[in-house]
């Protein structure tokens, strides 16, 4: 059985929970190289994206009436989509994998 993130690397205690500095290096933090075009080009898209998105989530706080409230929780809705795809993408996640993540939002 696949034991979650936060039992291996999350300090569980109710008083002081912290992070577990021992293992902080296996995270699997993926570092992008600016000096690679393609980092760059992915690194540029996300940002993009996230701008994007908090600029509709501006927008929906807002809204004043159910259309636009819909319209633009939609657009965020599409948004991360797209950031996830990009993230997955990042990490070179294979379409299994991709499931694994979705399944457990």
């Amino acid at each position: 059985m696949q034991r979650l993130w936060t039992e291996r690397f999350y300090d569980q205690r109710r008083t002081f929970p912290k992070i577990k500095g021992t293992y902080l290096e296996q995270l699997p933090i993926r570092r992008i190289s600016f000096s690679t075009p393609a980092d760059r080009t992915r690194h540029d898209e996300i940002v993009q994206n996230v701008e994007a998105l908090l600029a509709v989530k501006q927008q929906l706080a807002k809204a004043k009436t159910d259309k636009d409230k819909t319209y633009y929780e939609n657009k965020c809705a599409a948004l991360d989509r797209q950031i996830d795809r990009l993230v997955y993408d990042l990490y070179g996640l294979t379409e299994d994998e991709i499931g694994i993540v979705e399944s457990a939002k």
